[in-house]
């Protein structure tokens, strides 16, 4: 059978719900990450707390290396977490890519008579709220980048001191202010993914809700059981 005007807008429609199912898979390991970072950075408080007020030195040591250690595990985590919100936008600038292909092709079907106009209206106005959905969530990804990067450079610049260093309480003073730095700014993380876990999840349901007006209002040769196939498709 040969093609029609309506194979190009089916295509870039199950590409945008592929690529936001995997946006979705990315930010629940975004959310788990920053699980970590936060774990970590409240552990590391309660070790430089200790090693503040004890009067035993060897206490002191031990509790100044288990924060170092549990600094660097949040540096590791937010590092990773920064990976994620960069995939993210990548996949998101990706998605309005193809809704303004599948957009421009919706648009066209009416000039070459191959759609009713006020189906063809319906399946445009679809889009168009998808695509509003993606503007909404980028900027909640670059968001949670920013904070994370914060908690790179509150980590990043905190030491410990030897207990036997005369300057000990003055550095653990120091590591414990960074510290609530850092916390604040993972605080302000983990409220900007739940933010953009939402806005995925809408977007989400709004793609399926695109394909299926597509189906109701493209030819019959593509049915929403081709287009299905599209989407849950072998990946490639």
């Amino acid at each position: 059978m040969p093609d029609t005007p309506a194979h190009p807008v089916r295509e870039h429609l199950a590409i945008v719900a592929s690529t936001l199912d995997l946006a979705e898979s990315d930010i629940t390991d975004l959310r788990r990450v920053l699980e970590v970072a936060a774990s970590t950075v409240e552990q590391a408080q309660s070790e430089t707390t200790r090693a503040h007020f004890t009067s035993d030195r060897r206490t002191a040591r031990t509790s100044l290396h288990s924060a170092a250690e549990m600094l660097a595990a949040s540096r590791s985590a937010s590092e990773r977490g920064i990976s994620l919100t960069i995939d993210i936008e990548e996949r998101l600038i990706s998605t309005r890519q193809h809704l303004h292909s599948a957009r421009t092709r919706a648009v066209a079907l009416t000039a070459t008579g191959s759609l009713e106009p006020i189906r063809q209206q319906a399946m445009v106005a679809s889009i168009e709220e998808q695509s509003r959905l993606v503007d909404l969530a980028a900027p909640l990804a670059q968001r949670a980048r920013a904070h994370l990067l914060s908690v790179m450079e509150a980590t990043g610049k905190l030491t410990t001191a030897d207990p036997d260093d005369s300057r000990h309480h003055q550095v653990t003073y120091q590591l414990d202010q960074g510290i609530k730095a850092a916390t604040r700014a993972l605080t302000r993380a983990q409220e900007s993914a739940a933010h953009l876990d939402r806005t995925i999840e809408v977007n989400r349901y709004a793609a399926h809700r695109s394909i299926d007006r597509a189906a109701a209002a493209l030819p019959e040769a593509y049915s929403s059981e081709s287009i299905s196939r599209v989407v849950n498709g072998p990946a490639r």
